[in-house]
């Protein structure tokens, strides 16, 4: 990943500012060809292939575990195409997007932009849910909140969310990770992921109790669980087989680099916030039908720095390269539109 970022920021340096449409277009475009990959990967591997062996068609075990479902889910763990923290802000764009297609104020309404992106946002919600990934989930609501709470058009957020109720509804993978959350919500017994997670919270409190003002360096979680395992009679047992991740931003934050890292976490999302919070006022009296890129989307962008860390609650994908390349590519088109004039 490291010839990845630095390729990134050159083009960052490169570009000045000067391609903030481009940048913006190129990205939505390349997020709908993962939600396209993602619904084709899942109905294919689902209805006309639903048993493939270790090695389909002689690929290879790698090659096959990007095509192929994990555990039957359009899943990003083995796929970072299909990471539903990359598509989640590409979700928020979309629907921003299909609300400003329906205004009249502006220019006669055009039936087929409606239809065309109506069918996006359905179709990228579809693969997020088919994701079946909590924490994204639950940063989507908070997102489509902000949205509802600020588009003038907000009404009409309602006929794509009851296209995908039965979605969530009716598919039993969807409905099974709907379960489990309710499981440990109401005290259950569970040896899902979501009870794992809140093993993992309580031995990144017992770190950050212990070692609350300068943490224990980054990436030694692994490393110091062990020897807190081993000596600390009182130190959570570890049910899982991940050693590293904590699954949760700000507890990680906190117990590699004590309270100035959770300052500068929270200072750098506040920013970003107050950044998207600007963009967004300065386009409410901008808007125009003809160019909807990059002006109206601020708004999807304040929703998707509100949402990153909600979701990040259950999840750290501020160290996932494909997320974070993402991440600073709309926090550098935000800051940047903030400072237009």
């Amino acid at each position: 990943h490291r010839w990845n970022f630095m390729l990134f920021y050159a083009l960052l340096w490169a570009g000045a500012g000067r391609y903030i449409a481009m940048a913006l277009r190129g990205y939505l475009w390349g997020a709908g060809t993962a939600v396209g990959f993602g619904l084709c990967q899942y109905l294919f591997w689902t209805y006309a292939y639903p048993d493939p062996p270790v090695d389909v068609w002689g690929l290879g075990v790698r090659w096959t575990s990007y095509l192929t479902l994990y555990d039957d889910r359009v899943h990003g763990t083995l796929n970072p195409l299909t990471y539903a923290e990359a598509l989640l802000p590409a979700l928020l764009c979309y629907t921003v997007v299909f609300l400003e297609q329906t205004r009249t104020d502006a220019s006669p309404l055009r039936w087929d932009r409606v239809a065309r992106w109506f069918a996006i946002v359905i179709a990228a919600g579809t693969t997020l849910l088919l994701n079946q990934e909590r924490g994204p989930w639950i940063g989507a609501f908070a997102g489509i909140v902000v949205i509802l709470c600020l588009h003038h058009r907000r009404k009409f957020i309602a006929l794509p969310l009851l296209v995908l109720l039965p979605v969530l509804v009716l598919n039993p993978g969807v409905r099974a990770r709907l379960a489990t959350a309710t499981q440990v919500v109401s005290g259950l017994d569970s040896e899902d992921s979501m009870s794992v997670r809140l093993t993992f919270w309580r031995r990144g409190m017992f770190i950050i109790r212990n070692n609350l003002l300068h943490g224990i360096g980054h990436g030694q979680i692994g490393k110091v669980s062990q020897q807190y395992e081993s000596r600390c009679a009182d130190f959570p047992p570890n049910p899982h087989f991940i050693k590293s991740d904590l699954h949760n931003l700000f507890l990680q934050e906190t117990a590699e680099k004590g309270l100035p890292g959770l300052a500068a976490i929270l200072f750098l999302l506040g920013t970003l916030v107050r950044s998207a919070w600007i963009a967004y006022r300065r386009s409410f009296h901008q808007r125009s039908m003809s160019d909807i890129y990059p002006v109206n989307v601020s708004l999807a962008f304040l929703a998707f720095f509100i949402a990153f860390p909600v979701f990040n609650v259950t999840e750290r994908a501020f160290n996932d390269a494909e997320v974070m390349l993402i991440f600073w590519l709309i926090a550098a088109v935000t800051v940047k539109m903030g400072e237009a004039k």
